[in-house]
């Protein structure tokens, strides 16, 4: 990628309405890597994070969910889906996909997860579906609390090119 077509990528911090929505991308992003490289570093890495903000449980439940995620992405997804580095500022139109189907199902609840599961896929995906309700629903449940958190410890939202 150049940098010319880098910055035409959707920054994160406008694409990404709220912390919650960094984190699930963060996620994504690591649990995508550790499918990509078939390093378990991914996974920890993922865990480590979300645990540091959330706590343990409702660290672990994000991720998890998360993962539902992903795989399930990888079960019904027809074409390859593409992803940044989890630290990254940017985002691709495949991740906008991903924020913007979260941010649906968070916001009208599980009965427009099919919409927006077709939305990601591009086709029905019952198994996405339930995969972004039940993630939509652990971000909801710790999205009060990610605002909450002080910046040293919330997220990070990357601004510009000081990543890069």
């Amino acid at each position: 990628m150049s940098p010319t077509s880098h910055d035409t990528l959707p920054l994160l911090s406008s694409a990404c309405p709220d912390n919650a929505s960094v984190l699930a991308l963060s996620v994504a992003r690591f649990v995508a890597a550790a499918y990509v490289t078939g390093d378990a570093f991914c996974f920890d890495t993922a865990f480590e994070g979300a645990e540091k903000v959330l706590g343990a449980e409702r660290g672990q439940d994000v991720v998890a969910r998360m993962i539902g995620v992903i795989r399930a992405m990888r079960a019904e997804r027809v074409a390859e889906w593409q992803f940044l580095p989890a630290t990254c500022c940017r985002m691709t139109r495949h991740e906008c996909q991903l924020v913007e189907a979260l941010t649906l199902v968070r916001g009208e609840g599980r009965r427009v997860a099919g919409r927006a599961a077709q939305g990601v896929v591009g086709h029905e995906a019952p198994r996405l579906a339930t995969a972004i309700a039940a993630a939509a629903e652990a971000l909801n449940r710790v999205a009060v609390s990610l605002e909450a958190v002080p910046s040293a410890e919330a997220p990070r939202r990357p601004a510009g090119r000081s990543l890069h």
